[in-house]
């Protein structure tokens, strides 16, 4: 019995975490009230409060499993023993979590998830977490005796993909997809956007000693 009201709980704790992060998607954070969380889902104020003492408790919760779900994500990502193919690999799934993540979101809701200050936090340990995997799986892996501060150009890989990717998936709003096979056909369409992107850090890698 005890069990079975566990798992009550845990299924309308998470029902009130998908349909905020869906008002969160189509109004953005600031805009979203708790109110508009429970009349949606047809519940009173007092039950959301048993499970979250404040919407800011419910943002951290959502970023923290989205957290856990990109870092699973990435762990899955294939190392090869070529630095290069690694990183073809690891962009490619950077398109992929974009496309996922930003698909029919407004711009504007986009900027002002992003301006939150615990969404910063989040966006400061999923930056850290990809740049110790170029670090690690990349940069170290190429051949020479470099001068260069690895963190600076762990650095500007990162901010080279994510805003080349913003700017392309986003902002100009070229693809949008209801489907697995639309997809992986707007990928596969974008294998050779991909390879420009490696093309160019590979160069620049190689060029720098």
């Amino acid at each position: 019995m005890v069990e079975k009201e566990k798992n009550i709980k845990k299924q309308k704790k998470r029902k009130i975490l998908e349909k905020a992060f869906e008002l969160f998607r189509e109004n953005g954070y600031m805009d979203t009230k708790v109110e508009d969380i429970t009349k949606v889902l047809g519940i009173s104020k007092g039950s959301f409060y048993t499970y979250f003492k404040t919407k800011e408790e419910l943002l951290c919760e959502l970023l923290e499993s989205m957290k856990n779900s990109e870092m699973e994500r990435y762990s899955k990502v294939e190392i090869d023993e070529n630095p290069k193919k690694t990183l073809e690999n690891f962009i490619k799934e950077r398109f992929k979590s974009f496309l996922e993540l930003l698909n029919n979101v407004d711009i504007g809701v986009v900027r002002s998830f992003a301006q939150n200050t615990i969404a910063g936090k989040f966006h400061e340990e999923m930056t850290k977490f990809f740049k110790d995997f170029i670090k690690e799986n990349i940069l170290l892996k190429y051949e020479s005796n470099r001068r260069y501060d690895i963190e600076i150009i762990s650095d500007f890989i990162i901010l080279a993909i994510n805003n080349y990717l913003i700017e392309k998936i986003v902002c100009k709003k070229e693809y949008t997809f209801s489907s697995k096979e639309e997809f992986d056909g707007i990928v596969e369409d974008n294998q050779k956007l991909i390879n420009e992107i490696v093309k160019f850090i590979d160069n620049a890698l190689k060029w720098i000693k």
